[in-house]
């Protein structure tokens, strides 16, 4: 509590705190649009988030996922039972070797911001605010001949057990891979 109360990005479960972030998709279009986006290929956008466990005297740990959802989604997308869809919504698994948690598929959602924004649409606030949620996540993995996938079946609420979870959104890092061609 005392954390939170300091102005830390704090999340806990079951219930408790959440975090709320500004994702700088705008800064994201301009940077783009600047370098010639008229033949340019956006080939990926990822996210990587610092988390530690808070110390505590009972042997709480992190959250082992967390999803990323924007706000306006927030609460229908546990109403409606939904999963991750890379547009709105992303999750990531809490990555013990670098302290992090790495949205790793957010190509997407820059593209259809992008598109939005190329059609004279108005990229909004709703477009930017995220919440960071815990939750657990349930997969299937489907092997072919030569490739294996993992699809994500369920995504809800972490309820499994008591975390605590500190997030340092203050050195995450966005990383926007994209490439231009100019033409002489």
């Amino acid at each position: 509590k005392g954390l939170a109360e300091s102005g830390k990005s704090v999340v806990t479960t079951p219930g408790g705190y959440m975090v709320d972030i500004t994702f700088p998709v705008q800064r994201l279009l301009d940077a783009y649009k600047n370098h010639g986006a008229s033949m340019s290929v956006v080939s990926s956008l990822r996210m990587e988030i610092p988390a530690q466990v808070i110390a505590n005297d009972y042997g709480l740990s992190v959250a082992p996922y967390m999803l990323m959802v924007r706000k306006t989604d927030l609460e229908s997308f546990f109403n409606e039972n939904k999963i991750p869809d890379g547009k709105t919504s992303f999750y990531a698994a809490y990555d013990t070797e670098s302290a992090s948690y790495k949205f790793n598929s957010m190509r997407a959602y820059f593209l259809d911001v992008l598109d939005r924004d190329e059609q004279g649409e108005v990229v909004g606030p709703e477009d930017m605010e995220f919440a960071l949620v815990p939750v657990d996540i349930t997969t299937e993995t489907v092997e072919t001949y030569n490739s294996t996938t993992v699809y994500v079946t369920r995504c809800q609420p972490y309820l499994t057990k008591p975390t605590m979870t500190q997030l340092d959104t203050e050195h995450a890092i966005v990383c926007f891979t994209y490439s231009s061609q100019k033409i002489d």
